[in-house]
């Protein structure tokens, strides 16, 4: 009876080994995803393997590469155009920034357009910087005191003055200064600002004498500031009159002299000529 039971176990066993043996290999089946492999089994490589785990175990790394994002944040630890690189402030290049001014001669109460470029060592663009702006000497008018770099690096204010006189725009971002001069000049002379005075006055020219009148003309634009090189004509009422000289150009005081003289005594109306402006006064 024992026999009988052995023979029998004995023959299940080589019926399992032979069926093991003639069953198809699922393993290494090609495929694309999960499931297309039989139960108990991945897709990896597009081949069918065993459920033992990606490559490696686990996620590349144990985790997103580099434990997180790359190096661990932004960029150097620090965000770009935004105020701080490498962990530290931004420091502005002036060998590669510029400050330039679209007009460099203004007449006075015009605008000069000034516009600042930033960039760093590397001639990297840096955006969103604070800039102070400041001018020297007086009456000057801008259009903003201050700005901010923008997303072409740029910021640009208006200067304005009615002041005739050379001046330095400075930018200011944080340590770092630039600077650019702009000329502001005096306009065209106005009647209302300009003179024409005679020296004596009243005065008396005596026939030939040796200390004729002084005629002094001085032109200054709607501002108050002196006009140089204007061209003056003098002319006077009367016969025999004599400017020494008749005309000529203003200096850098906005003035012109002459003389005046006559072999006769008589009465005369000095006249001064300036492009539309016409002064004139008496004598006698």
């Amino acid at each position: 009876m024992m026999g009988a039971r052995t023979s029998a176990v004995i023959t299940a066993l080589s019926l399992l080994v032979l069926l093991a043996r003639c069953a198809p290999d699922l393993t290494n089946l090609p495929c694309e995803r999960d499931e297309n492999c039989p139960t108990g089994l991945q897709c990896v490589a597009l081949r069918c393997i065993a459920d033992a785990g990606r490559p490696g175990g686990g996620s590349v790394g144990g985790g997103t590469a580099g434990g997180g994002n790359a190096g661990g944040g932004s960029a150097d630890g620090g965000s770009v155009d935004g105020g701080t690189v490498d962990g530290g402030s931004v420091e502005p290049s002036t060998a590669f920034s510029t400050l330039a001014a679209d007009l460099n001669t203004v007449v006075a109460n015009g605008v000069a357009p000034v516009t600042l470029n930033v960039r760093d060592a590397a001639q990297a663009p840096l955006a969103g910087l604070p800039v102070v702006w400041s001018s020297s000497v007086s009456d000057n008018q801008f259009s903003a005191d201050a700005g901010t770099t923008n997303v072409a690096v740029v910021t640009t204010t208006l200067l304005r003055s009615t002041r005739a006189q050379q001046k330095t725009v400075t930018a200011r971002i944080g340590t770092s200064t630039m600077t650019r001069t702009v000329d502001f000049t005096a306009g065209p002379p106005t009647l209302g600002t300009s003179s024409l005075v005679i020296n004596p006055n009243p005065g008396t020219v005596d026939a030939g004498s040796p200390n004729p009148v002084l005629v002094t003309v001085t032109l200054d634009d709607a501002f108050g500031n002196a006009v140089s090189g204007a061209p003056v004509a003098l002319s006077v009422s009367g016969a025999q009159f004599v400017f020494n000289p008749p005309g000529g150009s203003t200096n850098t005081s906005g003035s012109f002299a002459s003389s005046l003289s006559s072999p006769i005594i008589q009465r005369q109306t000095v006249t001064a000529t300036s492009g539309s402006v016409v002064l004139q006064a008496n004598s006698s």
